[in-house]
């Protein structure tokens, strides 16, 4: 970024560390990446980012516009194959007959960032490590209807921080099948790794947001693909089964023929397992065929079935 013609701002994101990566969210608008999935990069550097890709920057790259004075900014994007854009935008400072002032925003929960802290609201504890936030500021944090808010997700994190749930409420039965999960998407309750000590159940995570207990009391679904059970498949090179999980989702799935373990390839897209019969010769052709899935919370389903199959030499 040129400013009268003098460069304020420059980077170059042909190579940088993985260990970098993270900053990318300082990098970009990242509430409005959060809000309408669409990045759009800054023309400046924020304090705390510390990407290798920025050269030579002049004040961070912030223009300090002075009343009365005319800028010329120019915005030049160029590709790995140097093909060039620009964007001229011209700038007049001048002071505005309104006055504006922002409300100072409060809440009971400050965060320095510098430390550890750790707030409890009814039976939600969170703690967040020293340096998981880039900067202070004052802590969204309710817990009502059993959803604790913990600010909105378009704050970006350095650390993942630890959210904890008193279940001490719950028979030991409904434990067994309770887990953590974010209710951003109430109609879709995404599971959070729990870790359930006693009466307590926790997850860590680098993102904000809604989170709550969830009971899942149903199994996997288990559909067999292209056959059935008793039937002959010698025209087949391969046995496909759909697994599926509504409530905690897929945790791990075993699948036989005659009592052996195959390999089954999973696609995560579509939800398919796939066994090749290259992978292992067959001896005879009467066959069963069996599958165990469980959830995180090991609710498991199983099928078994039988198959006729003719071997080719």
């Amino acid at each position: 970024m040129l400013v009268n013609g003098k460069r304020f701002y420059y980077h170059n994101v042909e190579t940088f560390s993985f260990p970098e990566s993270k900053f990318i969210n300082l990098h970009i608008d990242y509430e409005h990446y959060k809000k309408y999935k669409r990045k759009y990069q800054k023309t400046y550097k924020e304090t705390a980012n510390k990407l290798s890709t920025y050269k030579n920057l002049v004040n961070n790259g912030i223009i300090d516009i002075k009343n009365g004075l005319s800028y010329n900014v120019e915005i030049i994007a160029k590709d790995y194959n140097g093909n060039t854009s620009s964007l001229k935008i011209p700038i007049i400072g001048k002071a505005s007959n309104s006055l504006f002032t922002q409300k100072i925003d409060t809440t009971d929960y400050k965060i320095v960032a510098k430390n550890f802290q750790k707030f409890k609201n009814k039976n939600v504890t969170v703690a967040f490590p020293k340096n998981t936030f880039y900067e202070d500021f004052y802590l969204d944090f309710k817990v009502e209807n059993g959803i604790a808010e913990i600010h909105t997700p378009t704050i970006p994190l350095d650390k993942s921080f630890t959210l904890t749930f008193n279940v001490s409420k719950y028979s030991e039965a409904d434990k067994e099948q309770l887990y953590i999960a974010n209710v951003e998407n109430s109609k879709y309750p995404a599971y959070q790794s729990t870790r359930k000590k006693d009466s307590t159940f926790y997850t860590t995570t680098k993102t904000l947001g809604k989170y709550s207990l969830v009971i899942d009391k149903l199994p996997p679904e288990i559909k067999l693909l292209y056959f059935k059970d008793q039937q002959w498949i010698s025209e087949l090179n391969t046995i496909k089964v759909k697994i599926s999980d509504n409530g905690s989702g897929i945790k791990n799935y075993r699948a036989t023929i005659d009592g052996k373990w195959i390999l089954m390839e999973y696609n995560h897209k579509n939800k398919i397992l796939t066994y090749n019969f290259s992978d292992k010769k067959l001896v005879g052709s009467k066959h069963i065929f069996k599958i165990v899935v469980s959830d995180n919370v090991e609710n498991t389903n199983s099928v078994s079935t039988t198959f006729f199959k003719k071997q080719v030499n």
